[in-house]
């Protein structure tokens, strides 16, 4: 993969040789591996995650970091990645891309993924992951939520919370949640875990 190339790819026997464009054959992909960019064919955004999970020049770690782009820009979720691969189970790479998205098929991003592993290992009650909870008839996704207590952990990534609309518009949100009895707590990743465990607790407890 090399930085400014075109890739394309092609069905059929014979692979096309342009200067500037590296191409790649295919026998065939499914519907659903086909998406359309500014107009063009092309491979819809997961399947497009598999086939660099089975290239030589494309680390873990920065498979990792594309895995978790996709899932913070909304471009396709571990869900989504999880069926291409089951589609195409026979490709080159599945088993490295199946690994990558084992911890995060219950969370969209890498940061989510660690306060999920960190708040299980605390020994607290297991949350809900991507709760659902319906205020004036407008459904919020919640992190990770313990209903019965009404308490909610809300995961704020720089990437997807770094405008101000954003910001704005979880902090409506959060007024949201408040008015029907709820209480949300907001975590970075600097936010110290002793300190959010100790919060939980308290708030679980009661």
């Amino acid at each position: 993969m090399r930085a400014g190339a075109v890739e394309v790819t092609v069905f059929g026997m014979t692979t096309p040789r342009l200067q500037g464009v590296i191409a790649h054959r295919a026998t065939a992909l499914y519907p659903e591996d086909v998406t359309e960019a500014q107009g063009l064919p092309a491979t819809a955004p997961a399947r497009t995650l598999l086939d660099l999970a089975g290239r030589r020049d494309v680390s873990t770690p920065l498979l990792v970091r594309m895995v978790d782009d996709c899932a913070v820009r909304r471009l396709c979720s571990p869900d989504d990645v999880a069926t291409c691969i089951e589609r195409n189970d026979a490709r080159w790479g599945t088993r490295r891309l199946r690994r990558v998205i084992a911890e995060r098929v219950q969370a969209d991003s890498h940061l989510e993924a660690q306060w999920l592993r960190r708040l299980r290992r605390a020994g607290l009650a297991p949350p809900e992951v991507g709760y659902q909870l319906v205020v004036d008839s407008t459904v919020l996704v919640l992190d990770f939520a313990w209903p019965e207590q009404r308490v909610g952990i809300e995961v704020d990534g720089w990437q997807p919370h770094g405008t101000r609309s954003a910001f704005d518009r979880d902090r409506l949100r959060d007024l949201a949640a408040t008015r029907i009895g709820w209480r949300i707590l907001r975590v970075t990743s600097r936010t110290p875990p002793a300190t959010l465990f100790r919060t939980v607790h308290s708030l679980i407890s009661q």
